[in-house]
Order: C-alpha cells, then structure tokens, then sequence
C-alpha cells in the first residue's frame, strides 16, 4: 500500500484533536472569529477601515474569513508571492505592504495588479519607484503606489515631511503611477511603552507626526486618500487619530503569548483570548 501523500494526509476543518498527527499547529476557530469580530467592531467604532496582514498566517480560508468580517475591508500581504497565493484563491482587494525590486518580479507585480479589483503596493524611494513605473509603462498600465515613511521604526520608509513630498511628488509625475496615500508604521511603539498611558501618547505622536507629512503633502495639491497605520498592539489607540483611514493588524487573529504579553488596554492583557 503507498505511502500517502502530504495533500492525501492533511486534516480536515473541524477534524478530531485526537485524530491529528504531531506535531501540529491548532486554531480555535471560534475564539479567532471573536477575535476578528473584536478589532472590527474597534474599527468601525473609529472610522476607519481594517486591513488584515495576512503574513501572519498565508492562509487563504482565513484571509476570506477577516476580508468577510471586517465588511469588504481587503487583505495586507508581505511578499509578492504571498499576494499571489491570495489573488489565485479569490482574494480581490490587496494591498502589498514590502517594496519590489527586479524587473522580473515587477513585471508579476503589474500582471497581478491588473487581475484584481483592487490593488497597491509600496515604494518609499526612487530606487524603487522609477523601476515600478517602467514596469507599468511596459505593460501600458498604471499601478496604485502608497508611499512608507519612517515615523519611528528604523527600517524601512523614507524620512517624513519634505523628503516624502519630494517623493510624492516624483510619483504624481509618472503617468503610469497613481498617488494613492502613505503608510506608516507605528511599530516602535510596541517595544517602547510600557504602560496603556505611554501607548496612547507614543501612538498620538507617530500619528502627529504622519498627520503633518500628510498635510505637506495637501498643501501642494496632492490629495492623500488612504493612511495606513498600526500593528495589533497600537491599532486601538492609532486608530482614533483623525488623519488614520485604515489600520492593518496581523496577529490579532490569534493573539500568541508574545503579542499578549506586549499589549495593554482594552484590547491587550485582560481580554485578549
């Protein structure tokens, strides 16, 4: 008798603890709705838009299940290849939040942009947007781009205020190119706060801070419709700035110890499952 396959042996949805092979990762199903009915309802009580990063996971069945419950809110993917998997199984709204390089993984970033309803993905200088828009004009196309700036992490993103409306700027100027709004994330506040008061204040800073570029970016006619902000830790207070269109946490879907351990407030410690 052969042996069966991965695919042949893999559980299904719903299967028996006890008929599973170790190791083996285990979701409550339930407690993850929850948890994705939780930040959703923060969400709508602030306005704005939730975005779920789906590299937490790469699940598509998951991926379906926050796009459903956040009300058409869309998907964040890491890697291109990632947003590929989403787009195949369905996906229509994505947002790829990593910049591209390499012709060749341009040219499948324009293909997959024209293959959903909705697309954009992340440029945060010139080294990567002229290459985008050469990409674009080869395919006679345009892409939507959101530009990252830097308001604190250190890693990727460009240096907020003129430099981004420089670079906002460069990008309005490229006919295959579509400003659509700038992300900034917040995440350094995770690792500095260490109380829900020092959250609040860090968070309302960054915000401050992104709220000003976007303003720069305003007065010279360039309208910024999307801002894209926080992580799992600093979405409930990011969120409740008025410069935030949209927040786009990850690992609120689970909640893992670590996440747990590092939040505070409403949506941390006390409550999170």
């Amino acid at each position: 008798m052969p042996t069966p396959t991965p695919s042949e042996s893999k559980p299904e949805l719903y299967s028996p603890i006890g008929n599973l092979e170790t190791p083996a990762l285990l979701v409550d199903v339930d407690v993850m709705e929850r948890n994705i009915d939780r930040y959703a309802s923060m969400a709508e009580d602030n306005g704005v838009r939730l975005r779920s990063h789906a590299k937490t996971h790469k699940i598509p069945d998951i991926a379906h299940r926050q796009h459903t419950q956040s009300d058409g809110g869309g998907i964040v993917c890491q890697k291109l290849s990632e947003a590929e998997v989403m787009a195949a199984s369905g996906l229509e709204d994505i947002y790829l939040s990593y910049q591209v390089v390499g012709d060749r993984k341009l040219d499948r970033l324009v293909h997959l942009s024209e293959t959903v309803d909705r697309f954009a993905t992340t440029v945060d200088g010139v080294g990567n947007i002229d290459p985008l828009a050469a990409a674009a004009e080869r395919h006679d196309t345009s892409v939507r781009v959101i530009l990252e700036i830097d308001i604190g992490l250190g890693r990727t993103g460009v240096e907020p205020g003129d430099t981004a409306l420089q670079l906002a700027e460069r990008i309005v100027d490229h006919p295959h190119l579509e400003f659509a709004g700038i992300m900034a994330y917040e995440a350094h506040v995770k690792w500095e706060a260490e109380s829900e008061a020092e959250y609040e204040t860090l968070c309302h800073e960054a915000m401050e801070e992104t709220a000003r570029t976007v303003r720069m970016i305003e007065d010279e006619g360039i309208p910024v419709d999307e801002v894209k902000v926080g992580g799992t830790a600093t979405s409930p207070y990011s969120s409740r700035h008025p410069v935030v269109t949209e927040i786009n946490p990850g690992q609120y879907a689970f909640n893992d110890v670590g996440e747990i351990e590092a939040r505070q407030g409403p949506l941390g410690k006390k409550t999170a499952l």
